[in-house]
């Protein structure tokens, strides 16, 4: 099908698409591979666009200037009257539990849109101490460190270590770290050890929102196989469900709200909890981010003629750029054993010529990596947005056979990183896949990197992440732990385990981390063994002291300078037992040791996925997630049975 004729097909689509008749579009029959063009072909549906769209081979209409907040000038959540926020005291102490909380607007897998109204009135009965104030002043918490960095376990005679004997605890008096956190790369994950606290109090490390792991390994078990253990990231599995967390209400300068809750779980040890670190972002209207120039980079190879590659890359790229607003731009570069600038910087406004340049892609030849990496940033430089959003989005099945590659490659993208321009990365097809790849360039790239395995993937994507993947309200976000050794033996981190820090790096401005968009929220799960004694007590601790969490992040709209949020870990956070802590907690800790069993993590007790399916049975929250979850373990059990 020529291009001519895609554009005389797309003037019709629009025709009948725009305003109350977009959804006839969706009756449209025109297939281009598994996917209907009906969706793709719509007219710009962003901000400030309703009358400024161009069908395609036509003229725009008349701009529409759109609601931008004033975002050099300060953050959009710090705008409105502080004054008119609710009473957080007060809220808090309402006896509010998940059941109650309206959890039709809030599922599990769907962005919440009006948290920050009521910020303290937690849907979560665990996280008692949410509207504690907290120090956001700028001055450090670091502690002396005085560990020598080798994570290991707790010594003999400090205690009992969890379990004693079992493969998930520290060997006590061999002043070794357990063999899961020793073995070879190649044979699966690295994994945390078991830290003694008296040596080291401090766990800190980088924030993470990517969530590619988890749908790589949807994809692979609905295709029949276990996924391979050591892409299995803990972190990517917490952070792909959205929790109903508590949000910063209008009026407060901070953009993150911080919750803490612990428990004893099922799958640890007796004599631990396991702590829950939460982190909410701001939630924005769609208005209220600065323009995007937005350089979309496809890899047009031979290998993306796969079903499931090119074909779903045209349907997620396409319903992106339908959804920009007024003041955004699209340019698309592909490579394949050549480059090609298809469409150079354009307004979003021109619906018709950027939704024809995706319709055109094809596949064919080798893979030019370097070479579409130059050119679009080359690109982006051409089209850089002072103080807005300026980001290539890589969408590939993850090989970058020719070129640059490697350190290099690395280099090259945290060089433009620090330049203002940022990448993600959206993986696709499950063959030939490199994923350790795509999620370092992700990382490098201060970007975000999500696998996209179906149509309805995508769609998540657009309808419920995009504000989050475009707009970054806090830069280079650090988390660090530090527990009270008179009431904490030992402490393991669940995941995050390639985003290590050394500790006095918390508070190094010039070490970079994970960048967090709006609405995003970041989960951290930290198992930790009682000293003798205190488990007895678990419940009954009160205000006593047991630690603190602090947060750094750069302002997205400020200097270089990091703010610190902090908040203390008490005794009124640890709940008694695993039933009376609330819906979210028990979800997480169940995800993530879903994501332990398929790393194969010599920290589980045995493949324990009915307890898991039980414990997801119980919850009334999660919805469709949920549901899929719950088949996803079945399809893992009946594998692990089979090898």
């Amino acid at each position: 099908m020529n291009r001519l004729l895609l554009c005389a097909i797309g003037a019709a689509l629009l025709t009948s698409a725009c305003g109350e008749n977009a959804a006839d579009a969706d009756r449209v029959t025109e297939q281009r591979g598994d996917y209907p063009t009906g969706r793709w072909m719509l007219a710009t549906q962003g901000c400030g666009l309703e009358d400024a769209r161009q069908p395609v081979g036509g003229a725009a209409g008349a701009a529409i200037p759109g609601e931008e907040g004033d975002y050099a000038g300060g953050p959009p959540w710090g705008a409105a009257d502080a004054s008119s926020a609710p009473d957080t005291t007060e809220v808090y102490e309402d006896s509010y539990s998940e059941s109650d909380a309206g959890m039709d607007a809030q599922d599990i897998g769907v962005e919440p849109t009006d948290v920050e109204e009521d910020a303290c009135g937690d849907p979560d009965a665990g996280d008692v101490s949410a509207c504690d104030e907290t120090d956001t002043s700028d001055g450090s918490s670091d502690a002396e460190d005085g560990s020598d960095g080798s994570g290991a376990p707790p010594e003999e005679g400090s205690g009992d270590p969890p379990d004693e004997g079992s493969a998930d605890t520290p060997d006590e008096g061999s002043g070794e770290s357990p063999e899961s956190s020793q073995k070879d790369e190649s044979s699966g994950p690295v994994e945390n050890p078991w830290t003694n606290t008296a040596d080291d109090s401090l766990a800190t490390f980088s924030s993470d929102i990517d969530t590619a792991s988890y749908t790589r390994a949807r994809a692979e078990l609905n295709e029949g196989r276990l996924p391979n253990a050591a892409e299995v990231r803990v972190e990517d599995f917490l952070n792909y469900f959205k929790y109903p967390y508590p949000a910063p209400i209008r009026g407060e300068s901070d953009p993150f709200f911080l919750t803490l809750e612990a428990a004893p779980t099922p799958f640890a040890p007796a004599g631990t909890s396991t702590l829950r670190v939460a982190i909410q972002g701001a939630v924005l209207e769609r208005c209220e981010r600065p323009p995007a120039n937005l350089v979309f980079l496809v890899d047009v190879s031979g290998s993306m003629s796969a079903p499931g590659k090119l074909d779903l890359v045209q349907y997620a790229i396409g319903r992106m750029a339908a959804s920009l607003n007024i003041d955004d731009s699209v340019s698309i570069v592909t490579y394949a054993g050549w480059v090609e600038e298809l469409l150079g910087p354009t307004p979003a406004t021109e619906t018709g010529t950027i939704q024809s340049a995706i319709a055109g892609l094809t596949s064919g030849g080798g893979t030019a990596g370097e070479a579409g990496l130059d050119l679009a940033y080359q690109v982006a430089r051409r089209g850089f947005i002072d103080g807005g959003i300026n980001r290539i989005i890589l969408a590939t099945d993850g090989d970058f056979n020719l070129g640059l590659t490697g350190n290099a490659l690395i280099e090259r993208i945290a060089s433009e990183r620090d330049g203002g321009i940022t990448l993600s990365a959206l993986g696709f097809g499950t063959d030939g896949y490199s994923d350790s790849q795509l999620n370092g360039l992700a990382d490098e790239g201060n970007g975000n990197y999500v696998f996209i395995d179906s149509q309805r993937e995508a769609d998540n994507l657009i309808n419920n992440s995009l504000m989050a993947t475009l707009l970054v309200i806090g830069r280079d976000l650090k988390i660090q732990i530090e527990l009270d050794s008179d009431y904490i033996r030992s402490y393991r981190v669940l995941g995050y385990d390639t985003r290590d820090l050394a500790d006095d790096e918390f508070a190094n401005d010039h070490v970079d981390a994970g960048d967090v968009g709006a609405g995003h929220a970041v989960t951290a799960l930290v198992e930790v063994e009682w000293m003798p004694g205190i488990s007895d007590s678990i419940g009954r601790l009160g205000a006593a002291a047991l630690g603190t969490v602090s947060i750094r992040y750069k302002p997205a709209w400020e200097s270089e300078t990091s703010v610190l949020l902090q908040r203390s870990f008490i005794g009124n956070d640890v709940r008694a037992s695993f039933e009376e802590a609330s819906d979210t907690f028990r979800l997480a800790v169940a995800v993530a040791e879903f994501a332990e069993l398929l790393r194969n993590s010599e920290h589980t007790e045995g493949a324990q996925f009915p307890l898991i399916r039980s414990i997801l049975d119980s919850m009334v929250i999660g919805g469709d997630a949920r549901t899929e979850m719950i088949s996803l373990i079945e399809t893992a059990e009946s594998l692990y049975g089979l090898r």
